[in-house]
């Protein structure tokens, strides 16, 4: 059967009745099944806080399995459709999309690894088990161009979202953020971005204060946020764990001093204020995690 890449162009934008003419599928859902074209079209929501589908450093896209209730099941629908899409020589289309009735198309994609399950929370805010589907774009010679502000307009709609949820569920959805284990056989565990929830939880901890000057920040952000930025005390292009125990919230300032001068006294005073966090907080579990991680400069931090 004819493929139907030559009907639409990489990078450009389509609307919700285009997808489905061209490919004679529901014009509902996130992943989309066409009987007609052998295809499978899968929808990315990047505005949407209760999915996170990211873009890793290596052009992976981590893209989450369908089921909005309950733990979801790999086997069913099309979930399973996608997990066997290779084998069953199955056409999986991928668009983007930053507002609503806009989809720019990213091309034909594969599952280009192990599929990850990982703890989230459902549309009720019960926990459960999701599958993290890594896809590869095959045709990487067309780079993917989006426009800023639909990225910035896209990002500010889930930070609100987000900064909606009760302190709680916040913290819950940053500390499952962080546990992901393989579904296959191997054992192979796939670097991922870094999470909106563990970045706003890591903030919200900090109350407005650098965790290394301890000065407060230095303005408020356009709704009224101390601003201060994400740190991961260990890099995540270092294998750094994008992980509540390895993140500290910076001004601007301190932001670039730890970066250029990566000063040790520095590096161990943010893992001591970490651990006073984890200890204040009884996360007895990430407090575990943390001594792993550090585990060589433990006798140094003390108490």
């Amino acid at each position: 059967m004819t493929k139907i890449n030559n009907k639409l162009v990489i990078g450009n934008k389509y609307s919700n009745n285009d997808i489905s003419t061209v490919f004679k599928c529901s014009n509902q859902g996130g992943m989309r099944r066409s009987l007609k074209t052998n295809s499978l079209i899968l929808i990315a929501k990047h505005n949407n806080s209760l999915y996170d589908d990211v873009w890793d450093n290596n052009g992976i896209l981590y893209y989450t399995g369908m089921g909005m209730v309950g733990d979801q099941n790999i086997n069913f629908s099309q979930n399973k459709t996608l997990l066997y899409s290779k084998e069953k020589n199955i056409n999986v289309y991928l668009f983007e999309s930053y507002k609503s009735d806009e989809y720019y198309y990213a091309g034909e994609v594969e599952v280009a690894g192990n599929v990850l399950e990982m703890d989230e929370l459902d549309k009720n805010g019960d926990l459960r088990r999701v599958f993290k589907f890594p896809l590869k774009r095959l045709n990487n010679s067309v780079n993917l161009t989006v426009l800023d502000k639909d990225v910035e307009l896209s990002m500010e709609e889930k930070i609100k979202k987000v900064r909606k949820l009760p302190v709680h569920e916040l913290k819950l959805r940053a500390k499952n953020a962080s546990k992901i284990k393989p579904v296959s056989k191997s054992g192979e565990v796939i670097k991922r971005s870094r999470d909106l929830y563990i970045a706003e939880y890591t903030k919200y901890r900090a109350n407005g204060k650098c965790d290394l000057c301890k000065n407060e920040a230095p303005f408020n952000d356009k709704n009224g946020y101390p601003f201060l930025e994400e740190h991961h005390i260990i890099n995540l292009a270092n294998d750094g764990p994008d992980a509540l125990y390895n993140t500290v919230a910076l001004c601007p300032n301190c932001h670039r001093k730890i970066h250029i001068l990566k000063a040790k006294k520095d590096i161990l005073k943010l893992q001591k204020a970490v651990k006073k966090y984890l200890i204040a907080e009884k996360d007895l579990e990430s407090l575990e995690e943390w001594k792993k991680l550090f585990e060589r400069n433990v006798e140094k931090l003390g108490n």
